[in-house]
């Protein structure tokens, strides 16, 4: 409808002519001023509320401003102000309880704050250095300590499972790392039986690592890797005396013979026992 007069005109009527009914509800243009105004059983309510005022001031559905409304006014559930910011269930002191700024030329929509939003949704609080959004269901309750959490702190990130239930990360649709409850970690198990529960290959390219050496830790639990030690001139000298000279020393071959070989034959000092001989 567009009607370029300045003169009284109407625009809307709504009539109930039942006796029981809502009566009529009328949007026109007075011609100065006040772009819309309502009139409800003949009463004018300049750049007014949908709704009745009369009845019930404060639970209005709809409220249009020309000049704005104030903080004591009695505020629409849905505000259409007069520079075209919307407002959805406003509180009677003028601050909203949900705010969204939209950047149509990015699509990118903003929580919170006043500033531009520079992602496809961007949560800002600008009335401190916390910002928190909480996922919460019919099982966990809805309660500050129920749920999962992402809370930033200053410059900190918090992932917090607030329940006693592990917190699981999955690619491709499956799980591959799992904090448990008692803080336990697992790769490749749901059920980690220890700190660092790994069910797989583990590589470790630190330390400085090559072929046949073995992890070592020194005192304070650094681990590094190490050439581990050989024998003396090729002989079993040093295993076989490794923490000090001792009696009933036992070679032990799992599998197959034990072959000792060398110019000078095989030499013994001190006594020599036979236990059993095979040819």
């Amino acid at each position: 409808m567009n009607q370029n007069v300045a003169a009284v005109q109407e625009h809307v009527r709504m009539q109930n002519t039942n006796a029981n009914g809502a009566g009529r509800f009328t949007l026109y243009n007075d011609g100065s001023t006040n772009y819309s105004t309502f009139t409800k059983y003949g009463s004018t309510y300049p750049g007014g509320y949908a709704g009745v005022p009369t009845l019930y001031p404060f639970a209005n559905l709809l409220a249009f401003g020309n000049n704005g409304i104030t903080t004591g006014d009695g505020m629409g559930r849905f505000l259409i102000s007069s520079g075209g910011n919307i407002g959805i269930s406003l509180f009677k002191s003028g601050v909203s309880k949900l705010k969204f700024h939209a950047d149509f030329t990015s699509e990118n929509v903003g929580i919170g704050g006043s500033s531009v939003p520079v992602a496809r949704v961007h949560l800002n609080n600008t009335d401190g250095a916390n910002m928190d959004m909480m996922l919460s269901n019919n099982t966990t309750g809805h309660a500050a300590t129920d749920g999962f959490a992402i809370i930033q702190t200053g410059n900190e990130i918090n992932l917090n499972q607030r329940e006693a239930a592990a917190l699981r990360f999955s690619t491709s649709n499956t799980e591959q790392l799992r904090i448990a409850s008692n803080g336990n970690i697992g790769i490749g198990t749901n059920a980690p039986s220890t700190k660092l529960d790994v069910n797989g290959q583990v590589r470790i390219q630190g330390g400085n690592p090559g072929l046949g050496k073995v992890l070592v830790s020194d005192a304070n639990g650094l681990a590094s890797w190490q050439t581990p030690a050989s024998g003396s001139s090729g002989t079993l000298n040093q295993s076989y005396n490794s923490g000090g000279p001792g009696s009933g020393r036992i070679i032990t071959a799992d599998s197959g013979a034990v072959l000792i070989q060398g110019e000078d034959g095989f030499q013994v000092t001190g006594n020599f026992d036979l236990v059993s001989c095979y040819h």
